[in-house]
């Protein structure tokens, strides 16, 4: 392969030459703090000139990133949800989310007033610890299947209070240290999880974050009783230190018996690489079948 760099007015312009000025193969890098319409330009462009782009579709992207209408498709895969405005008591803590913006931009504390913001969505602020689910693709089955839950725990004086914000997801001095809590899980929630990421067409990848309300015990195993859905990602940010390219690389180096997996180790001695290999790979192969 030969690895191009397009902004979006590049590829509009391709796309506008025809379909021979493509190339063969996509990867949305798209940015999570930009208005929803803007991040499907790619996918949709690529669906319409039949082109194979990963990590997923413009549907499916809108689906995932649309907190109102996931928080309707959580509900109908098994997960409890905070209580929206029409169940909020003036002056209950409540959190303030763009509808229409990813990256926690946007999003802050305040006390409910009895009314919500333009192009906001309120919900129940919950007393706890943010987490996140990860899936990736099965390497038996194809499908995904939710592999790691995970737990954070910032370091301030009312961890309870606290939220994975904007400025702490930015990595600056401003952002408290954090542990990143690996955690057991049950059957429910997996299937909630697997359920969820299907209804909107994850084939790739996905995380589904959650606010966890009980406490933290040692030998703690997360129920469905004990969370409620915050957000689905299927495109989330990927890198060195991101877990989930963590995580795929755990699952990867316990699958050697596989021989996609076997194949991807022996390629380089870079374990992480090898696991961003596969999400891509697995991913434009999968997807390649969507534009046929």
């Amino acid at each position: 392969m030969e690895l191009t760099f397009l902004n979006v007015d590049q590829l509009i312009e391709m796309s506008r030459l025809g379909f021979d000025h493509l190339p063969r193969f996509l990867l949305n890098l798209n940015a999570g703090n930009r208005f929803l319409g803007n991040l499907v330009i790619a996918p949709a462009l690529a669906g319409w000139r039949k082109r194979t782009i990963a990590f997923c579709d413009a549907r499916t992207a809108l689906l995932s990133e649309d907190k109102p209408v996931s928080k309707l498709l959580a509900k109908e895969a098994g997960f409890d949800l905070p209580k929206g405005p029409n169940e909020l008591n003036i002056g209950d803590a409540a959190l303030f989310k763009p509808t229409n913006l990813g990256s926690s931009v946007g999003v802050y504390l305040d006390k409910f007033d009895g009314s919500v913001p333009h192009d906001y969505m309120v919900e129940e602020f919950i007393r706890g610890y943010d987490g996140t689910l990860v899936l990736v693709p099965s390497c038996q089955s194809g499908a995904l299947e939710m592999i790691a839950a995970q737990i954070v725990v910032p370091d301030v004086e009312t961890p309870l209070d606290w939220i994975y914000s904007e400025v702490a997801k930015e990595e600056t001095d401003a952002a408290p240290a954090m542990d990143f809590i690996d955690i057991d899980y049950d059957t429910h929630v997996a299937k909630a999880a697997e359920a969820l990421a299907s209804e909107t067409g994850c084939t790739s990848v996905a995380r589904v974050d959650f606010r966890y309300e009980g406490p933290l015990e040692e030998d703690l195993i997360l129920s469905k009783s004990k969370i409620k859905f915050v957000e689905l990602n299927a495109l989330p940010t990927m890198g060195r230190k991101n877990n989930v390219t963590n995580y795929t690389r755990e699952y990867l180096t316990g699958q050697q018996d596989n021989l996609a997996a076997s194949y991807l180790l022996q390629r380089t001695m870079d374990h992480t690489l090898a696991a961003a290999m596969y999400l891509l790979g697995s991913s434009l192969f999968k997807n390649q079948f969507q534009t046929k």
